[in-house]
């Protein structure tokens, strides 16, 4: 599976140095132990509160939990934006980023990301960046890069203002996104140069806009510094979010406030921007503000009637809106409109939700913009928005633009898919009649969708599969699987390697579903292609508690798997709690397995000193043999412990 592969290579990259970083404090024990024994969604949760606090390890820790959906709702999107925030610190951080781009799996692949962060962390002393960096740049070095002559003219050009220059350089082959020496991106030095319109034009041009620079600066860094604030607007309609953090971990907001740009501190604020958060010196906006002596509190509505200053901002504001509305419509329609262009011919709807402008989609939309009508290459808004998981505009759309027959079939199943996703069952209902493909309970039981699941099973006469059941399992999803069973699925249907609902859920430690499964009368004894029953599993995975409902439903601890082994002899090697259980049983302790070996023999090659002791009071012999002719003793020679409790009995 490739979230196996993709977790495996988590893995190794966990087993990497760290740069020492203020904030890249260890992880508690606690939550260390979590890892290990698999309990990942309590460390999850812990991790989760580190990582708010701007612990770098967490934030790695949590992203890597994100992209393998272990213990949380897996987000390849929420683990970048970690990565990315600790990256600049923390080179575990910037080794994983860079691999992801690299590729390409969980990430969208971008070699020059993936150089990028490699980079970053082959500095700082990460060895398997540097590898992968050489092996990276090895394997590129076929790959069509722009002329160092051309890329120069390109950079001159957007430092000179020069448009015309800057799109001729760029139809020679100029990179929009790659960086000059010193790090800065077209995108930054427009910003430092103050030229506005070629900012505009490379944000229409796809420029990124949280790209960095050696000092971890975005371009809304820099604009925030000098109080552009028509370019802090301009940049800010194109960014998730405010609180992106250089090296010094300081936000727009804080640069703003340290070099007195008043009004750009305010418009920040105005947009939630945290003036609280503290930078690498322990310093926040707030205490920068009182430093350069400007008001951080933005104008009351009674103020803003009153004084000049607050008139001078709400008629910026006002100002502004406008102008940032007539722009990114002209932007919208100069895109449309230029043969040579992506968007060539499209209706601006779409092109607004393919670039992610949620306001401008949301005006168009209520201007009358059909999100069903078809570009001239068949896409229509509504499934832009759908292939790219942008669910609150989508659901927005169609209430406005509900289903009908005319709507493109693959669309409408795309458009399910989110519905699913997001339990959305108003939805749900109104797409079925129109989706060509089966309902999804499948995504639905991934999704812990009930509500459309329960939906999807009732709208057909057909039982679930028992693979579903199998599912619901592997999700933790004990509600999921009541449904399924009272909807008809096949309590005692085995797969391939012979296992049983309840087989699962005991390894899965899930005793809820357990004693549910034996309410619907599942065979206890059913056991996989190795012999092996659901108390066997149950004891392997030391779940008490799915043991003790097993026990008090007539579970046989004697009945051995293909090995001989029995669930007493898995209990003598690891857990003296469940194998005490077992004794309270009428058991008989000389049986052996297929070595010969009793569970006394067992526990002491496990050099289990609890369990021994357990067994020795038992009744257990220490003096049988097995076919080698040793016995207990024999076998602990090299415990003496365990030697010297043998020899008292």
């Amino acid at each position: 599976m490739n979230c196996i592969k993709v977790w495996s290579l988590i893995s190794l990259i966990l087993m990497t140095v760290m740069t020492v970083d203020y904030r890249a404090e260890s992880l508690p024990i606690s939550i260390k132990q979590q890892l290990l024994s698999g309990q990942y969604e309590q460390a999850a949760k812990e991790l989760n509160a580190l990582a708010k606090s701007g612990n770098l390890e967490a934030q790695h820790q949590l992203a890597i939990l994100l992209l393998s959906g272990k213990g949380i709702k897996k987000s390849p999107a929420k683990a970048e934006q970690l990565l990315i925030s600790s990256a600049d610190n923390y080179n575990k951080s910037a080794f994983l980023l860079g691999t992801l781009y690299q590729h390409g799996k969980q990430l969208k692949k971008d070699l020059f990301q993936a150089k990028k962060y490699l980079l970053m962390a082959a500095d700082t002393g990460h060895k398997k960046a540097a590898k992968s960096l050489k092996q990276l740049e090895k394997s590129t070095q076929g790959h069509k890069q722009p002329s160092n002559k051309v890329q120069k003219a390109f950079l001159l050009a957007i430092k000179e203002g020069s448009l015309a220059s800057s799109i001729e350089n760029h139809k020679l082959g100029a990179d929009i996104n790659l960086a000059n020496k010193n790090g800065a991106s077209a995108l930054i030095i427009a910003v430092k140069s103050k030229h506005h319109k070629v900012l505009k034009w490379l944000l229409q041009q796809s420029a990124k806009p949280n790209y960095k620079d050696k000092q971890g600066n975005t371009a809304l860094h820099y604009a925030a510094q000098t109080n552009q604030l028509k370019m802090i607007i301009t940049l800010a309609n194109h960014l998730e979010s405010l609180e992106v953090l250089n090296k010094n971990r300081q936000t727009p907001l804080i640069l703003a406030t340290q070099k007195g740009a008043k009004k750009s501190a305010q418009w920040l604020l105005s947009q939630k921007a945290d003036p609280n958060r503290q930078d690498k010196f322990g310093k926040s906006a707030k205490s920068y503000a009182l430093k350069s002596k400007i008001s951080l509190n933005y104008p009351s509505k009674t103020t803003l009637k009153a004084s000049s200053q607050g008139k001078e901002i709400k008629q910026l504001s006002k100002q502004f809106s406008k102008q940032q509305k007539a722009y990114q419509l002209q932007a919208l329609k100069e895109q449309s409109s230029n043969p040579e262009g992506l968007y060539y011919n499209w209706p601006m709807l779409h092109i607004a939700v393919m670039q992610k402008q949620d306001q401008l989609s949301d005006m168009l939309l209520q201007q009358g913009s059909d999100p069903w009508l078809k570009a001239t290459t068949g896409e229509t808004a509504i499934g832009l928005a759908a292939a790219s998981e942008q669910q609150q505009l989508l659901l927005r759309m169609l209430r406005q633009y509900p289903v009908n027959k005319s709507g493109e079939s693959k669309v409408i199943d795309e458009v399910m898919l989110i519905a699913t996703k997001t339990n959305n069952l108003p939805l749900a209902k109104q797409l079925l009649p129109f989706a060509s493909n089966a309902a999804p309970v499948e995504l639905a039981i991934k999704s812990d969708a009930y509500d459309v699941a329960e939906f999807f099973l009732k709208s057909t006469h057909k039982k679930p599969s028992a693979k579903l059941l199998h599912l619901a399992i592997r999700e933790s999803q004990t509600k999921m699987a009541n449904l399924l069973l009272s909807r008809g699925a096949d309590i005692q249907w085995k797969d391939p390697k012979g296992r049983t609902a309840l087989w699962l859920a005991a390894q899965y430690s899930q005793p809820e579903m357990i004693s549910l499964f034996i309410r619907y009368r599942s065979v206890i004894e059913m056991a996989d292609i190795k012999g092996q029953t659901p108390l066997m599993r149950a004891t392997i995975n030391q779940c008490v508690q799915c043991v003790e409902i097993l026990l008090d439903n007539k579970a046989d601890p004697e009945k051995a798997s293909t090995t001989g082994n029995s669930a007493v002899m898995f209990a003598a090697q690891m857990s003296n709690p469940i194998l005490k259980l077992f004794l309270q049983q009428d058991i008989d302790l000389s049986n052996r397995n297929k070595q010969t070996l009793t569970p006394l023999m067992l526990a002491v090659k496990a050099a289990n000193k609890d369990c021994v002791q357990s067994l020795l009071k038992a009744g257990a012999n220490p003096r049988r043999r097995n076919k080698q002719g040793q016995d207990a003793i024999d076998l602990a020679i090299d415990q003496p412990e365990i030697v010297s409790l043998l020899e008292q009995y």
